[in-house]
């Protein structure tokens, strides 16, 4: 154990886990971001607009929820 160092601790029926978090060296990231392809993958802002047109819903207001309320209540009386 070194000082800064950090730690995972956790508990399993009577035995106590502590586990160091071991986090990537800069010059690996560096050195890994070497390898990614960017020219050929799409950038944040297209996968943001390709997963903002997959949700397009509109909210739901409160005066439909409480109509779907309703409407359950009523179904659930017509069925006793």
């Amino acid at each position: 154990m070194h000082p800064g160092d950090e730690f995972v601790l956790w508990e399993e029926e009577d035995i106590i886990i502590l586990k160091k978090v071991k986090k990537p060296l800069l010059n690996e990231f560096i050195e890994h971001q070497k390898t990614v392809d960017l020219e050929g993958s799409l950038s944040f802002f297209e996968i943001a607009d390709r997963l903002s047109k997959l949700n397009e819903i509109d909210p739901i207001s409160e005066e439909e929820i409480q109509e779907e309320i309703q409407a359950y209540k009523q179904e659930k009386r017509n069925l006793a």
